[in-house]
């Protein structure tokens, strides 16, 4: 098999992955190829906006006056991330910082959950699954992402800063 085949046969996987667990997977819907990029890069930049928001917000509650948000990776004192909160004006409290720390991924789960039971229903549009689909896969991967080196006591991970 060439490697353009082998391509070719990933992509109509992955195509199929992202319709799983939605109504219309049985409906064998056609969608043109340059849908999967679309759904794949939607899920991922929604997954990270969702888990920067809750950071945010708790940000906001705790009284930061400065909030600034990046859902682009890099990386920030010589740790790598998927996309970074920080706030100014304020000192938090042990108890806001924690908040803050573990308000992403809270909010990360509470999409997931909530990306999942709406597909479940068959009252999203059926355009809008697969990619709704992409959302709920982030978020499920993303909250891997902080509890393993949370669970290593990893310090750059939101997790690995909490007892």
């Amino acid at each position: 098999m060439s490697l353009l085949n082998k391509v070719k046969t990933l992509f109509a996987a992955l195509a199929t992955a992202g319709t799983l667990g939605c109504s219309s997977a049985d409906k064998k819907t056609e969608y043109p190829q340059w849908v999967l990029p679309v759904n794949v890069a939607a899920g991922y930049f929604g997954a990270v906006a969702t888990h920067e928001a809750g950071h945010a917000l708790a940000a906001k509650l705790s009284g930061a006056k400065k909030i600034k948000v990046d859902v682009f990776p890099g990386k920030y004192d010589g740790a790598n991330y998927l996309g970074y909160t920080e706030y100014g004006g304020t000192t938090l409290s042990d108890s806001e910082e924690t908040w803050f720390n573990v308000a992403g991924p809270l909010a990360g789960f509470g999409a997931e959950i909530a990306s999942r039971e709406m597909l479940k229903t068959g009252y999203v549009p059926e355009a809008a699954q697969p990619t709704l689909q992409w959302y709920a896969v982030r978020n499920k991967l993303f909250n891997y992402w902080e509890i393993v080196p949370g669970i290593l006591r990893k310090k750059d991970a939101d997790f690995g800063k909490e007892d």
